[in-house]
């Protein structure tokens, strides 16, 4: 079996967008207009894509002797 099989491939979009689902619906939370908000949307979309990639590669790996990531 292939490990691709086993894993579900999420890009940075995925993750962002569902950061942008969990949002408040308020005049603060319009992306358009805040360039912070879509800063920090970006920056933990791509900090979770991160996250799963290791996760994703600690699964299909045996690190017994060697960890990384967030020990």
């Amino acid at each position: 079996m292939d490990s691709a099989e086993l894993t579900v491939e999420y890009t940075e979009e995925d993750f962002a967008n569902a950061i942008r689902a969990f949002l408040p619906k308020g005049e603060y939370w319009q992306e358009a207009d805040n360039k912070e908000l879509t800063n920090v949307i970006l920056g933990m979309a791509a900090d979770f894509k991160l996250t799963n990639d290791e996760i994703q590669l600690s699964l299909l790996t045996d690190f017994s002797a060697k960890l990384f990531g967030w020990n």
